[in-house]
């Protein structure tokens, strides 16, 4: 089957797969006769997703027509797109979280201390005004507007006072050890806080180590514990307004193997409540399994919980039809969309 769908279109959606080059272009051709229905008679006929990995080449293209739309555009550029005639930024704040997953069957980030420590030397106050989008930072592993947050947890603050602390009960009381910390290429918004925490762990005599990836090979690295790296940044999104879509693929043990679950944590009590709650049915009993669930994993730390932020995609006017979804912050659903005099 895989092997067949590899060179072969076999699905039931409004776009056939056109022609694609992995990593930079994929194209979508419509189908006419889509079982579903077009929103509108002037739907796209196709659309060429490009990757474009620097800001400067998606404002360009933006600004010069030659794309329609730009998902998650620097905040820098969002007054200059603006300004100008017939483009506009559409910004939304959903659920949308940006954590630092520790790897907790690593050499090192194995130890909660290290974990505690490392935790404790990024700077987090300074995130809201160095990051170019609206943030807000999080209170632990579920953002306040989460339906179920506890919003009561005890969570680090930048104490370099305190990572000593929690520094002086590992093996390396002294440091002198090197962290890789790995993050997409040219994407400033996930090279940033590794800058913060490089300089917060250089005070710990702790290098990190800064490795830019292709997201595709940041994928892969989260295979397995062994090609997981030390500290990885990653966005996650829950499928479903559910604390089990949030907590259960990044938390339970069972899930190892993907980007969401690249901290590699393990607790049983934490397996076994997640277990529990996705197959109970009242909602009370649901509510305290996962409170009990997110003050385990806090206290375990087997991530640096960062922020949630807002989205933010650049339209073309002439594109008409958008819906935000905040599950989906960052999709935009095509055979929603029609083009209404859209520049050749």
């Amino acid at each position: 089957g895989q092997t067949y769908l590899r060179t072969n279109a076999a699905g039931s959606g409004p776009f056939r797969q056109g022609r694609w080059e992995i990593g930079n272009l994929y194209e979508f051709i419509a189908v006419e006769d889509y079982w579903g229905g077009w929103a509108s008679p002037d739907h796209p006929d196709s659309v060429l997703w490009l990757i474009q990995r620097d800001s400067a080449t998606q404002l360009n293209s933006l600004l010069a027509r030659q794309t329609h739309i730009a998902d998650t555009p620097s905040g820098q550029d969002v007054e200059r797109i603006n300004a100008d005639p017939g483009l506009s930024v559409i910004e939304n704040f959903g659920y949308f979280v940006n954590t630092l997953k520790m790897n907790n069957q690593g050499r090192y980030t194995s130890d909660i201390n290290l974990r505690k420590a490392i935790a404790h030397a990024m700077n987090y106050d300074v995130l809201p005004d160095i990051q170019d989008i609206p943030i807000q930072i999080m209170p632990g592993p579920t953002p306040l507007n989460f339906p179920g947050a506890v919003p009561d947890l005890d969570v680090p603050t930048y104490d370099l006072d305190r990572a000593r602390e929690y520094l002086a009960q590992t093996p390396w009381p002294n440091g002198g050890i090197t962290l890789d910390y790995v993050y997409v290429t040219d994407f400033t918004r996930e090279e940033i806080p590794g800058l913060l925490l490089l300089e917060g762990l250089a005070e710990l005599n702790i290098t990190l180590n800064m490795v830019p990836m292709l997201w595709p090979d940041m994928v892969a690295s989260c295979a397995s514990p062994e090609t997981g790296p030390d500290i990885i940044n990653i966005y996650t999104q829950p499928a479903y307004l559910d604390m089990d879509a949030h907590l259960y693929n990044q938390y339970h043990s069972g899930q190892w193997g993907s980007f969401n679950s690249c901290s590699f944590y393990r607790n049983p009590e934490v397996d076994r409540l997640l277990d529990e709650a996705r197959v109970t049915g009242d909602p009370d009993v649901r509510t305290e399994l996962y409170n009990q669930a997110q003050r385990l994993i806090a206290a375990d730390q087997p991530s640096v919980w960062m922020y949630s932020e807002s989205t933010l995609i650049a339209m073309n006017d002439c594109i008409q039809g958008y819906v935000f979804r905040p599950l989906e912050s960052l999709s935009v659903l095509f055979q929603d969309l029609a083009m209404v005099n859209c520049p050749a």
